[in-house]
């Protein structure tokens, strides 16, 4: 529904003939359960099939929520044959929203305070939007436990943003269901803000703290702090995922565009971030992931699948306390990533927890980009992994068209010396100004095309 104003408001109906005779009179009725507005309508040729919309000369004043129906008293002057059919469905009716609001947990509903984030995103369905809307979460008022799920809400556009600023209040959620996994969904809704909540996914069967799908776009979560159970290691828990299945945090499909993620620091999961778009062109697009603190995630820091143009930039990437550990990947581009650009990230201290003889990568490509749209992977540090497995600083496994340039790999942590360890390996396009020192076994680079202005310090110890 498109949004209503406060104040006087047309009230329109429309009317389908159901019967055989052709409608000359109808004599129509709308209440809102307290008041009610009876008028006549005459002079009609409604023949059989067809229907008419009709707008009361009297109109309803529109003071706040409202829930009205309508209903037809009299056809052709008599009561109707058949009444079943007779009387709409009720219609909630709300002014739109603009300007700022709070979330108060110790204030009831009502003007512009909302007890809850549910009482807030329902009236905004109801009401959506004419003009932007701020939401302030009071400080001291958490923690709220409840679920969060936002549809596409009329009104909302690049001018008329709807902002939830958390004050580091917390919205935590235990989910038992597969289908309701997220503490925040975002279902199709656009120019939405997430700021500076603490997300609290832990404690069930299941835990994301946000969950973009159904072509959400234009949408930013920024400076959050999310958090699931930690040490687990199914994929049922993740901190921010884009993808297009409720069930899952790596399923393909149109999930959004243009969509901001950045500053947020994530504790635990199976998944950091996933950014999952479609398996074919067009692809999901210009997405940001910006700034974030990944930690202790079990195996994809950042997960990327079928997007363009996509900003991997200022992310870090580390473990502080876990102590499970599988295959370990900091950013991870597969399938249809094209014209990435991986800038100025940090991944480090893999497997510091604990012991680990598993396999670790900084930065893995698995699938081609295009040329002139080449991946692009710029000033990343890949630096003190743990452990004796196999580790890896950058690693491609066929993807064309990337380019490393100015990349900084430091495997020097003489602890881990039993693991074969690997600079950059099986790179299919360029290297340029990138160092990589390694004090503990065997390659800096292995097989490469082209390798310019790079240094290369190996102490074997």
């Amino acid at each position: 529904m498109p949004p209503v104003g406060s104040g006087n408001q047309t009230v329109t109906v429309e009317i389908t003939n159901a019967q055989t005779a052709t409608i000359n009179s109808l004599e129509l009725s709308y209440t809102d359960g307290v008041s009610t507005v009876t008028e006549t309508f005459g002079s009609l040729t409604l023949t059989a099939g067809n229907n008419q919309q009709f707008s009361f000369t009297t109109p309803y004043n529109l003071t706040g929520n409202a829930s009205l129906r309508a209903y037809v008293s009299l056809v052709n002057g008599v009561l109707d044959d058949n009444q079943a059919n007779d009387t709409t469905t009720i219609q909630n009716i709300c002014p739109a929203m603009a300007g700022n609001y709070t979330i108060n947990s110790a204030v009831v509903t009502g003007g512009t305070n909302f007890q809850s984030f549910t009482d807030a995103v329902n009236q905004l369905i109801c009401s959506s939007v004419n003009g932007p809307v701020v939401f302030d979460v009071f400080p001291g008022s958490g923690p709220y436990n409840e679920q969060i799920l936002i549809p596409e809400i009329g009104g909302a556009s690049a001018t008329n943003t709807i902002s939830f600023n958390g004050n580091m209040e917390t919205l935590a959620f235990a989910s038992a269901n597969t289908n309701q996994r997220a503490v925040i969904t975002l279902s199709g809704a656009d120019h939405i803000s997430i700021d500076s909540l603490t997300i609290n996914a832990s404690g069930g069967t299941y835990g994301y703290g946000v969950h973009i799908l159904s072509q959400a776009d234009s949408n930013k979560i920024t400076n959050n702090v999310v958090t699931t159970t930690a040490n687990l290691t199914t994929t049922n828990f993740a901190g921010i995922v884009m993808s297009a299945a409720l069930t899952s945090a790596t399923t393909a499909g149109n999930t959004g565009s243009g969509n901001e993620i950045s500053g947020n620091t994530i504790n635990n999961g199976y998944y950091g971030i996933t950014v999952v778009g479609t398996s074919a062109d067009p692809f999901i697009s210009g997405n940001r992931i910006l700034n974030n603190t990944i930690v202790d995630h079990y195996l994809y820091g950042i997960y990327s699948l079928g997007n363009t143009g996509t900003e991997f930039i200022g992310n870090e990437i580390r473990h502080l306390s876990r102590t499970t550990f599988t295959t370990m990947y900091g950013v991870y581009l597969t399938t249809n990533t094209i014209g990435a650009q991986v800038i100025g990230n940090r991944i480090h201290d893999l497997f510091v927890g604990g012991t680990s003889s598993s396999t670790a990568y900084g930065i893995y490509v698995a699938g081609d980009a295009l040329l002139g749209t080449e991946n692009k992977l710029i000033n990343n540090l890949v630096y003190n992994f743990h452990g004796t497995g196999i580790h890896y600083g950058i690693y491609n496994t066929g993807g064309n068209h990337m380019w490393a340039w100015h990349n900084t790999i430091s495997f020097d942590n003489a602890a881990a010396a039993s693991g074969t360890t690997y600079g950059i390996y099986k790179l299919q396009l360029r290297i340029l100004y990138s160092i990589i020192i390694i004090t503990y076994q065997l390659h800096a680079v292995e097989q490469i095309l082209d390798l310019e202005y790079s240094l290369i310090q190996l102490v074997h110890i």
